[in-house]
């Protein structure tokens, strides 16, 4: 069964003798992973994340597999898995592959530009920031190219440097639109796919809150 694909190819100073560090890979794909299912549910419910562990029809929806992987500068192939044929324009698993290339690429294009790409909130490009962070060990740039006939808009991509520096900046012109709120913090829920905590000011009714994963330590 056809379905849609996207091609990593790998290249900097660690991908060398035709291998690539496993961490590595696994830090690139497993991000890239969350964000297309951030994306999903961007398209689906307007939030990059929802309560509760994803049904077990949304993972289906965004399952991916490799396919192949090529030596070189390494290239790895990613599909969604599909046991069953969906209608053409109804796999939001597909329409977040071809967002997720789009967006990035119109990130690359247009840095200063303040408005998010279609199925792009805080969230996604909070995963898209983890990604990145191979850039920091050796990895200079990762073109990201859609294969199996997907929409025109999206023509592929690169992540490097520049567009990770972009992305970070767009994240914390976000959290600067924030409001500073002083308060004591009452309740903490660390539960999977649900952080949340509870802040009470003095001066005015409680206010639940909601953090992304990295500021556990933190919280």
């Amino acid at each position: 069964m056809s379905t849609k694909s996207l091609q990593l190819h790998f290249e900097g100073p660690s991908v060398r003798d035709h291998s690539i560090l496993w961490e590595d890979l696994s830090q690139f794909v497993s991000n890239l992973d969350s964000a297309i299912q951030r994306v999903t549910n961007v398209l689906e419910s307007g939030r990059s994340t929802r309560p509760g562990r994803p049904t077990r029809a949304f993972q289906a929806l965004t399952a991916l597999e490799i396919v192949s992987v090529t030596p070189g500068s390494v290239k790895v192939q990613l599909k969604l898995r599909r046991e069953e044929e969906r209608l053409p324009g109804f796999d939001l698993g597909e329409q977040a592959f071809a967002s997720l290339t789009a967006g990035l690429a119109q990130i690359a294009e247009d840095g200063q530009n303040l408005v998010l790409p279609e199925g792009f909130d805080q969230g996604v490009l909070t995963a898209l920031r983890e990604a990145g962070r191979i850039l920091n060990r050796g990895i200079d740039i990762v073109h990201i190219a859609p294969i199996d006939h997907l929409p025109a808009p999206a023509q592929g991509a690169r992540y490097d440097r520049s567009v990770q520096e972009r992305i970070v900046s767009r994240i914390r012109r976000m959290e600067q639109a924030w409001a500073e709120v002083e308060g004591r913090l009452l309740m903490v829920e660390l539960k999977e796919g649900s952080l949340r905590c509870r802040l009470n000011p003095s001066t005015d009714v409680p206010i639940l809150c909601s953090f992304e994963e990295e500021m556990i330590p933190a919280i």
